[in-house]
């Protein structure tokens, strides 16, 4: 019995939990969707271990308050219109949660100070990383791509609770000391170098935080004053680094938050339903003005706050508000110990970030948020406080560890699958078997708007066409993405083939379709394949000098186009052009353009 409690004891210790911690930040915050599912089952079998004696009871306690909140958002997710892509999401912030329960009633003091190195050597590895590491995407971006906003939440966090464990009257001194400060200069240095706004801000806030609270006052506004005239002196080129101003076109965030905004207006009570921000953005995207209007789209909010009530409405934001205080009541005042003010510095960086970033879907940077908040509240009796488990709720306890060890192994299955059937898809040569996997698809993902459009091709491209299934598909993907101006051009192609224009100038083409080409044109001025379908119909209604002008404007926009970067299928789909069908209408307006 005592080797059996030994064990359990081992497997579950503080040192585990840490060692998951940082070794989760190293290998890409665990963004990965199978090496999260290894990691999080990882959790639930510590947090099954852990259901026997006084740890079991004081983990079941500082889960409680978060339950509201997690059934809410399974609610929520059973009443949106896609369930199945939130369940993945789901199980991440049930397993973070479990995580931090397992945290905050097992780490003492000495845990923390532990935390506090360990997350200096991951911080100072993460910034040598960005130095050596090419970025894929965007520079810096080091172990955690495709942004650098990644390692910098790291770099902050780090930073900040350095600061404050060197600046407590009882903080580390001699090697110590300066050790600590060196990686903190250093994560400040990569957070400069990576032009980092948000990180930069967080810690600035941290560190005003940490002056309020040691009662320097005095200082901190002394030193406002000096930002402030520092900023106010500094020359041109140095504001612009500082603010990227010459990146000014790429920041969006604003725009983001009143698309997210008005996704909650939309539905205010139940959100959309965890994972589905992007569907509630896309119904209020926005133009970009670049070389294509709505080739963007945000899958995140940029704002933890912003996208917890765009997704479980207003109620979830309570709730979620609600379990967080009752989770951060217990953080130290005044006075507490060095490893505890680092974790509360560190907590308020990290929550400054999350106010205007999206941080804690990458599963390892919401382990360091929960972690920096259990030190924060860290004392000597943490792993043995509580009562012992009763028998009946130990069985509770492990069926609940059980059910979630099975969510975790499992919940990354709906997007696989859905992944799988559009690569079948795309590679099937055989119109049948592309229009079953694409079947099989939506029928997991009923609200994703481009498999939708995918559905609709294959149901013109079926043995018979079938043109108007893909009108309805084509419908529900315009519902689901009304700026998509893609769509609405194949719209306008399916119901110029039913009416029989273009190719049969003896029969009238659909006013509907004329609008909706117009419609295309309207939120896509460069879309050069509706431009020419445009010039076709006039040169069919006999209006020769109209699609003239026309194709003059899809020659110079071409033009215009030719070096402009495409990031994605759609900025494709809109700056391609075909030049055999452009030949072929320029010969039916009357060979007018050369």
């Amino acid at each position: 019995m005592e080797a059996r409690e030994a064990a359990r004891n081992t497997v579950s210790s503080p040192s585990v939990l840490l060692a998951c911690l940082l070794l989760g930040l190293l290998l890409g915050g665990l963004r990965n969707p199978l090496l999260w599912t290894a990691f999080g089952a990882f959790i639930w079998i510590l947090a099954f271990v852990s259901t026997a004696g006084d740890a079991g009871s004081s983990t079941e306690r500082r889960l409680k308050p978060w339950l509201p909140w997690l059934a809410w958002a399974g609610l929520s997710l059973l009443a949106s219109e896609q369930p199945w892509k939130g369940i993945f999401p789901f199980s991440r912030w049930l397993t973070l949660l479990v995580f931090f329960s397992l945290v905050a009633s097992r780490w003492s003091s000495a845990d923390s100070r532990r935390w506090l190195a360990g997350l200096a050597v991951a911080a100072a590895m993460l910034g040598l990383a960005t130095l050596v590491v090419p970025g894929t995407v965007h520079p810096r971006t080091g172990l955690m791509p495709p942004y650098y906003n990644y390692t910098v939440f790291v770099e902050a966090a780090f930073a900040a609770a350095a600061l404050a464990a060197i600046g407590h009257p009882d903080g580390p001194r001699g090697w110590k000391a300066w050790g600590l400060a060196a990686a903190g200069v250093f994560c400040l240095a990569m957070m400069v170098l990576a032009r980092s706004r948000g990180g930069i801000a967080a810690l600035a806030a941290a560190a005003s935080l940490w002056a309020w609270r040691r009662g320097l006052r005095r200082q901190l506004a002394w030193g406002a004053l000096v930002l402030a005239l520092a900023a106010a002196l500094s020359p041109p080129k140095v504001s612009s680094f500082v603010l990227k101003l010459d990146l000014s076109a790429w920041f969006t965030r604003p725009a983001i938050w009143k698309a997210g905004l008005q996704a909650v207006a939309d539905h205010p009570l139940a959100g959309e339903g965890l994972g589905n921000f992007e569907k509630g953005f896309l119904r209020h995207n926005f133009p970009k003005h670049w070389a294509t209007n709505y080739g963007f789209s945000a899958d995140h909010a940029h704002s933890e706050i912003l996208e917890i009530m765009a997704e479980t409405g207003l109620v979830g934001l309570a709730l979620f508000a609600w379990a967080f205080w009752e989770s951060f009541r217990r953080v130290a005042r005044r006075g507490s110990s060095p490893a505890q003010e680092a974790g509360l510095n560190a907590f308020a960086a990290m929550s400054v970030q999350c106010v205007y970033d999206n941080m804690l879907h990458i599963p390892a940077l919401a382990m360091l948020f929960f972690s920096s908040l259990a030190c924060s509240q860290a004392d000597d009796d943490a792993s043995c406080s509580g009562s012992a488990v009763r028998p009946g709720s130990m069985t509770l306890l492990r069926g609940f560890c059980a059910a979630g060890l099975i969510l975790s192994l499992t919940a990354w299955l709906p997007r696989w699958l859905v992944e799988r059937h559009v690569a079948e898809a795309r590679q099937a040569l055989d119109p049948a078997r592309r229009l079953e996997a694409l079947v099989r698809a939506v029928r997991i993902f009923p609200a994703d708007a481009s498999i939708r459009a995918d559905l609709a091709r294959a149901w013109i491209g079926a043995k018979p066409s079938q043109p108007g299934r893909a009108l309805a598909e084509l419908s529900a993907a315009q519902r689901l993405n009304p700026t998509n101006a893609v769509t609405l051009l194949m719209r306008a192609e399916v119901l110029l083939a039913l009416s029989g224009s273009p190719g049969h100038p003896d029969r009238p083409a659909s006013p509907a379709a004329a609008l909706l080409l117009n419609r295309a044109i309207e939120l896509e001025p460069n879309f050069l394949a509706a431009r020419l379908l445009r010039a076709e119909l006039l040169a069919l209604a006999g209006e020769a000098a109209s699609a003239g002008r026309e194709l003059e404007e899809v020659v110079s926009r071409q033009a215009d186009l030719k070096d402009e970067p495409r990031y994605t299928a759609y900025d494709d789909m809109i700056l391609s052009l075909d030049p055999q069908r452009f030949e072929a209408v320029r010969g039916l307006a009357g060979g007018t353009q050369r």
